[in-house]
């Protein structure tokens, strides 16, 4: 008897989720913006060599600084 009842209580507590999920999602609104449109893609062009570039020029030696930087450790010599 007392496990029918807590199947009940379990079935009717799940149910109650669901409603209360149901009535949330009618409450909730999305708004979607579409995707812009690029006419010149020179800006998008320019930004794309940029990080080529700077990932080209990098060195194993400077990723170690940036890696120890990150970590908050400082590796400039006082002067």
């Amino acid at each position: 008897m007392v496990e029918r009842e807590q199947v009940d209580l379990t079935r009717n507590f799940l149910v109650s989720l669901m409603e209360e999920q149901l009535d949330i999602q009618q409450h909730v609104m999305v708004d979607v913006t579409n995707q812009p449109i690029v006419n010149n893609g020179d800006t998008l062009r320019h930004m794309a060599s940029r990080i080529v570039e700077e990932v080209t020029v990098v060195s194993a030696k400077g990723i170690a600084e940036d890696v120890l930087l990150r970590a908050g450790i400082d590796t400039s010599l006082p002067a």
